[in-house]
């Protein structure tokens, strides 16, 4: 295991190395929790390189990080080992990449979330529920968009994918995304 202090002396911000102290400090087992759970059989120094290479990820994206927003914030930090964490699987088994096919967006693409939704905690939790009922090809992108507020540039860095690929990762997934908060919410609504 990397020490906190290992990683400080790679950030030269007192600002930056302590909002590290503080997601080390917080969410260190959970990250572990995480890659544990997709690398259980192999051994504990995957899951540690798994660790690290997560928190690289996070010191070179600190800048983007709101630490206000735990939600958002625990949501970052386990999308980013889980997305190592697969990578790594990826890589070792040679498995392939789904395929997306370039499409431009339309006009519904642009329609906003149901205002109802996003207005109410219980309407925030809901669409955090709904996130992580998509698949693995949406649920990590529109993790970082819709609930970190990252811009597609920014995904596209964090998840080592091209942003137009990013872009029509959001596109797809916010289509399934809205279809699991209309009736999510709306048919919670009706059933009152």
């Amino acid at each position: 295991m990397v020490s906190l202090s290992f990683y400080l002396m790679a950030i030269d911000s007192e600002e930056a190395r302590d909002k590290l102290t503080q997601i080390y400090t917080q969410y260190y087992s959970t990250m572990r929790a995480v890659a544990h759970r997709f690398l259980s059989k192999h051994n504990s120094t995957v899951e540690e390189d798994i660790v690290h290479d997560s928190i690289i990820t996070i010191i070179n994206n600190m800048h983007k990080i709101d630490m206000n927003d735990e939600t958002a914030l625990k949501c970052f930090v386990c999308t980013v080992v889980r997305h190592k964490a697969i990578d790594w699987i990826r890589h070792e088994y040679r498995a392939e990449y789904d395929d997306f096919e370039q499409t431009a967006y339309s006009v519904e693409d642009t329609d906003p979330l149901p205002l109802d939704a996003i207005v109410s905690r219980e309407g925030y939790e809901i669409i955090i529920r709904c996130i992580n009922e998509l698949s693995d090809n949406y649920k990590d992108v529109c993790n970082l968009k819709f609930v970190c507020k990252m811009t597609e540039k920014d995904i596209a860095s964090i998840l080592g994918l091209t942003v137009n690929n990013v872009g029509v990762r959001i596109m797809r997934g916010r289509k399934k995304l809205m279809a699991k908060i209309s009736e999510a919410y709306y048919g919670k609504q009706k059933t009152r």
